[in-house]
């Protein structure tokens, strides 16, 4: 399927060699929706080029023939959007407000401690980027609707990820890390921050900036001393927790993932979050 678009696709990976992956796109089929989505994905192979739009009401996936690429490169991937461009302050009372009321099971104390912040100029919630030994890294910038007052600020996607430094082995999955959560031999690893900060109150729990995993995602959990981990992922990516799970046991004395059917953790009513919680527990065996 999308064979229509294998130009577009081609046009959007000339600077992709064997074994780059793109960094997140604009779909030309969906177009991102109406709020410019980049949800695309361009994984370059010796076989070709393989594209999928991870938006739920996008189905667009396929593989262009092997024609459109480098076979080699010598580039250095960086990250383009640096921390510097953020200009970090407190959650104003209004934002913080606003927060406190849509995750009515958080308080400001939860919020100060784990180092949640704004940014005005883009009129975004920024939450840490932090490596499983606590060393800072950077922000992702979280859009909410509800809180942009200037309408140029709502185009581009949900959430970017901002880092403090452009290192040479920069990956394009982020891990956020919640307060001590880096502090035991277990984990959970959801989907976004504020899942993370909800079932980082039972369980220490991190987050990834999407649905991607890759693996040096895992390995950072290996280096972080992390011996039993539980996915909690959309109940969509069930065949995708498996593989992980399938693929990458062996570096971990237990790995295991629970399906999400309904709502994500951050949205729970807590009769469900506990039920959650007590399923997460289980399958980590402690």
């Amino acid at each position: 399927m999308g064979r229509e678009w294998d130009d577009d696709i081609l046009s959007m990976s000339t600077d992709l060699a064997v074994g780059d992956r793109s960094e997140h796109l604009v779909c030309p089929s969906c177009g991102g929706g109406d709020s410019g989505e980049r949800s695309m994905l361009i994984y370059c192979t010796a076989e070709g080029l393989f594209y999928k739009c991870y938006r739920v009401k996008c189905s667009l996936k396929g593989k262009v023939g092997a024609m459109g690429y480098r076979p080699t490169t010598n580039k250095v991937r960086k990250p383009k959007l640096h921390t510097r461009m953020l200009d970090p302050e407190p959650l104003p009372d209004d934002v913080l407000d606003w927060w406190l009321d849509y995750f009515w099971w958080a308080d400001e104390e939860m919020l100060m401690i784990n180092g949640v912040l704004w940014s005005e100029p883009l009129e975004r919630v920024l939450y840490p980027i932090k490596s499983l030994t606590g060393t800072h890294e950077g922000y992702l910038a979280r859009l909410y609707d509800d809180l942009v007052l200037n309408e140029s600020n709502l185009r581009g996607s949900k959430a970017k990820a901002y880092y403090n430094t452009l290192l040479k082995d920069y990956r394009l999955t982020c891990m956020m890390t919640p307060h001590m959560a880096q502090f035991e031999d277990y984990c959970v690893v959801v989907e976004d921050y504020p899942s993370a900060l909800r079932i980082n109150t039972e369980i220490p729990c991190v987050a990834l900036s999407g649905t991607s995993v890759q693996e040096p995602t895992l390995m950072e959990l290996v280096k972080g001393g992390k011996r039993k981990v539980c996915f909690v992922l959309d109940a969509d990516a069930t065949a995708k927790a498996a593989q992980i799970v399938y693929n990458y046991g062996l570096h971990f004395e237990h790995l295991t993932f629970v399906p999400l059917y309904g709502k994500d953790p951050k949205d729970m009513e807590d009769d469900d979050f506990k039920v959650l919680v007590t399923a997460i527990k289980e399958q980590l065996r402690i």
